[in-house]
Formats: structure tokens, C-alpha cells, sequence
């Protein structure tokens, strides 16, 4: 995955057709996802979740905001890893939606996926922002998956270290060990909203932040890394220094990025998970 600032690379543009601006996209402190090595495999099961239908056997279910934000889906889900709570084998789709306190409607997860009216592509686990439902199809079934990102590139997913059970793990691991097609995320779950993007707050221009440029949209980026809780460098110099490139490296790396896309230079896609609009 490219952070599009080091070096010249090709975009996803089917990824990058509806991108979220603001929300934190960074993986949380302490978290460490199970290994493909403990992994369990893919749970290709019969027994999903129930399809509440209506005399036409079209699906039907409720279709207003969720009481639960995005935040609470995650406490959920941590705590149910902590206590190893039974959500039940092949009971990804039940399980998401509990943790967004929304009710039954579609029998799989694929199929869940499909109603979606808000898909946001992508080939690459760790675009998804933190709190948004996972998706993929899949299996030998076509049942898919789902799980709930919590940013850096991980999710808390069923079945995958413990059977019936939850664990952290990486969302391209899951793809890959799994062998299932990882779509992307969706804004709702059931035809009910659960996260919605951030507007950005501010708009810079690529070509100013480079080491030893001196402009306005330096001091923005800083004072948004600075919000964000990274430090080192002097926050009301407008001077793009070593301290805020080393600063913005680690920030980078925060999101997954690594090598020479992590080398502290701003691209378009950290940009915008900062919350810019880029120019």
C-alpha cells in the first residue's frame, strides 16, 4: 500500500472513489493480532444468521440510525474478547450487528454486504477505518465474513483463533489464510447506518509539505499530529524540519505503512486519514 509520497505509485482508484476524511485510521496501543499460525480454519458452515422476511420472502428488518456509535460497537467487542464470550460458530453476521445493538434481517454476511447502499472498496485491510464494519465473500457457501475494524489494518473477528469465539486479527490475514475476497467496508450493517464519516477540517496542497518547506500547511499538519498525540518537533513553526518528519514517519508507520512509504513525507492517503482535504 502506497502512501502516495515517497515515490510515484499507482492509486486504488476503486478504494479511493469515496474517501472518509478525519476518522482515526491508526492501530490501537497494546493490541497485538493472532497470528495465520494460531489461526483456525474458515468456519464453512451451514447455520448463519436468522432472515427475518416479509410474505413477498423479500428480506425486512429495521432500517433506522443504531443506538450504538461506533465507540460503544468496540467496547463490546473488546470486552468480548476479554471474557471469551460464546457469539457462536459461523455467527459473524449475528455478532457484528449485536455489537451495533441492530436487529436480524439478512441470513449471511455476504448477503448483508450485497444491500449495502454505501460500499467503500478497497483491496487492502488496512484503509478501513476504525469502528466501520469489515466485509467479505466467499467460502463454499458464499456465506462471506464480517468484523469490526478498530484501525491500523486489524478487526476483532470470530472464529478466527477461538471457534465461536473472538480475537484480534489482521484483516489481510484473514484474507489470505481464509481465502475469502475482502471487499471492503460498508456505513451500515442490515440496511442500518452504524458509522459515518468525518467531514475534513482543512485543505493543503501535497507539494508544501516537503522537508525544509516553510507555509501555513505545514502548521497544520503539525498541530493536527500534535492533537493526535505525537510529539518532538516545535508546533508553531511553520519550518517542515527533521522533528515533524520523524514524527510523521511514526505516524505513518501507526497506519500500517512501511519502508519508503513510511518515510516521514506526506502522501495523499495519510493526509486525508489526518482529516485534510488534498489538493
Amino acid at each position: 500500500m502506497a502512501d502516495t509520497g515517497g515515490i510515484s505509485m499507482p492509486e486504488n482508484n476503486e478504494a479511493d472513489t469515496e474517501i472518509d476524511y478525519g476518522d482515526d485510521y491508526e492501530a490501537p496501543e497494546g493490541v497485538v493480532a493472532v497470528p495465520t499460525s494460531e489461526a483456525l480454519p474458515y468456519p464453512d458452515v451451514e447455520t448463519h444468521d436468522d432472515t427475518t422476511e416479509d410474505e413477498a420472502g423479500r428480506a425486512v428488518g429495521f432500517t433506522s440510525i443504531t443506538g450504538s456509535t461506533p465507540a460503544e460497537a468496540i467496547e463490546e467487542a473488546r470486552l468480548g474478547v476479554i471474557r471469551g464470550t460464546f457469539w457462536g460458530v459461523g455467527q459473524c453476521l449475528k455478532t457484528v450487528r449485536g455489537y451495533y445493538d441492530v436487529g436480524s434481517k439478512y441470513g449471511t454476511a455476504a448477503s448483508s454486504w450485497f444491500a449495502a447502499d454505501h460500499k467503500h472498496f478497497s483491496n487492502d485491510g488496512r484503509d478501513a477505518p476504525r469502528g466501520a464494519p469489515v466485509w467479505w465473500t466467499g467460502g463454499t457457501s458464499g456465506a462471506g465474513h464480517v468484523a469490526i475494524s478498530v484501525g491500523g489494518g486489524l478487526c476483532i473477528s470470530t472464529d478466527w483463533k477461538r471457534s465461536g469465539r473472538a480475537d484480534y486479527a489482521a484483516i489481510n490475514d484473514i484474507t489470505s489464510f481464509w481465502g475469502l475476497d475482502y471487499k471492503g467496508w460498508t456505513r451500515e450493517v442490515n440496511d442500518v447506518v452504524v458509522w459515518r464519516p468525518r467531514q475534513p477540517r482543512d485543505t493543503v496542497r501535497l507539494h508544501n509539505l516537503r522537508p525544509g518547506e516553510r507555509n501555513a500547511d505545514v502548521l497544520k499538519v503539525k498541530k493536527a499530529l500534535h492533537r493526535k498525540g505525537y510529539r518532538g518537533f516545535l508546533v508553531n513553526s511553520n519550518k517542515y524540519g527533521m522533528g515533524i518528519k520523524r514524527a510523521y514517519a511514526k505516524y505513518q508507520r501507526r497506519l500500517g505503512y512501511s519502508g519508503v512509504n513510511a518515510n516521514g513525507i506526506p502522501g495523499t492517503n495519510s493526509l486525508r486519514k489526518l482529516g485534510f482535504r488534498v489538493l
